[in-house]
């Protein structure tokens, strides 16, 4: 009689951690990301460092993209600055709304679509990064060999979801089309400018009409003043909270 069994035929290897970005609920708890209640996303700058280089690896370019060390190496790690108003200027789009001439010309109405779930995912990928809550893994540990890629794909499994849209606050500020002299400036028809600058109190529109889709804001804006005359600047903050 044999004493040996087939399994014994068979190696099993450790499975690193990192190779599924999904963190599972268990009856014991989870080791999930523990993430901020309230979010704004204003007009702050958020900095961190990661490494930045190429390695070669059977002759093969694979860039080791986001590592992090476990404390910050100025000479090693390259330091970047985001700012969350270019990343709303980035995720968003506005867009004049089929209308009449005479609609055009007195009460123009816009569309502005906002990417809302990116928008918060390279939020919270920011904050992660500037916290070193990835430090030390390497790109060879993961599936896909991109670290940064990998810490979005598990934002997007296991954090954006506990957050729910709260609130958008939508600034707009008219400006006289003409020189002076009743001569309008043909590039600043119809051309609404995104700027942080009209982040004021008497900017604010308390009253804009927001939809809130599974990924987008569809805000609807029709303009008090007509762009005979006048044109507009705006700005948005966002707000999200834990649920």
């Amino acid at each position: 009689m044999k004493n040996d069994l087939i399994i014994t035929r068979f190696k099993t290897e450790p499975t690193i951690g990192t190779k599924n970005s999904y963190d599972p609920k268990t009856f014991f708890g989870s080791k999930m990301v523990d993430v901020e209640d309230n979010i704004i996303i204003d007009d702050i700058n958020i900095q961190y460092s990661e490494v930045r280089n190429i390695v070669i690896d059977n002759n093969i370019k694979t860039e080791n993209n986001g590592y992090q060390y476990f404390e910050d190496l100025d000479e090693i790690e390259k330091v970047i600055l985001k700012n969350l108003s270019d990343l709303k200027l980035e995720k968003h789009t506005i867009n004049l709304v089929s209308q009449s001439t005479i609609d055009l010309q007195n009460n123009t109405q816009w569309i502005l679509y906002i990417d809302w779930k990116d928008i918060l995912t390279e939020y919270i990928f920011y904050k992660l990064k500037n916290r070193r809550t990835f430090k030390c893994i390497r790109y060879d540990n993961i599936l896909n060999e991109n670290i940064n890629y990998y810490i979005k794909e598990y934002i997007r499994y296991n954090l954006l979801n506990r957050y729910n849209f709260s609130e958008i606050k939508f600034y707009i500020k008219y400006y006289d089309l003409d020189d002076g002299n009743e001569n309008v400036d043909p590039n600043l028809l119809f051309n609404p400018i995104f700027s942080p600058e009209l982040k004021i109190d008497d900017n604010l529109i308390k009253d804009i009409n927001v939809i809130n889709t599974n990924d987008k804001l569809t805000v609807n804006y029709k303009q008090t003043e007509s762009s005979e005359n006048k044109k507009f600047n705006y700005y948005f903050d966002l707000f999200f909270v834990k649920t």
